[in-house]
């Protein structure tokens, strides 16, 4: 059978997953069929919160919704601690009823305040180059 890690970790980094199956403590609860709440501690310096829901697709398969409160995750990206949690429900068995040949989608929904995030959502880690202002660009022009 198929888990998750073996369906959807090709999305992650591999830094990423080594942060993940390193994590001091991972704690999931599932408040209902299809939805799992997880709390990462190990990963980084504070607890990270993900969450977890899965649906069916219009066209077949399964999509899964995740949301961290990482700064990767807030901007819609794959994280430790979104790796974590799903190690976690793969050791749980929680989502073991999706069939091996459904379909499975991971889409991380960036949250509303993404561009408060501190990574950038173009993912590279470094700050977003920005023009320069005018008057600044004329002068380095003079120069």
């Amino acid at each position: 059978m198929a888990n998750l890690e073996q369906r959807l970790f090709h999305l992650f980094d591999s830094a990423d997953l080594e942060a993940a199956r390193s994590a001091s403590s991972v704690r999931v609860s599932c408040p209902r069929v299809g939805h799992v709440s997880g709390t990462v501690e190990g990963v980084a310096a504070v607890p990270h919160s993900v969450s977890l829901e899965l649906s069916a697709c219009r066209r077949g398969g399964m999509t899964l919704e995740a949301r961290s409160s990482t700064a990767a995750g807030r901007s819609g990206r794959p994280c430790p601690a979104l790796a974590a949690v799903l190690l976690e429900v793969d050791r749980r068995g929680l989502l073991a009823g999706i069939h091996d040949n459904t379909p499975i989608t991971l889409e991380i929904v960036p949250s509303d305040d993404a561009a408060d995030a501190d990574v950038p959502p173009d993912g590279d880690g470094d700050p977003v180059d920005e023009p320069a202002a005018p008057a600044v660009a004329a002068a380095a022009a003079e120069a």
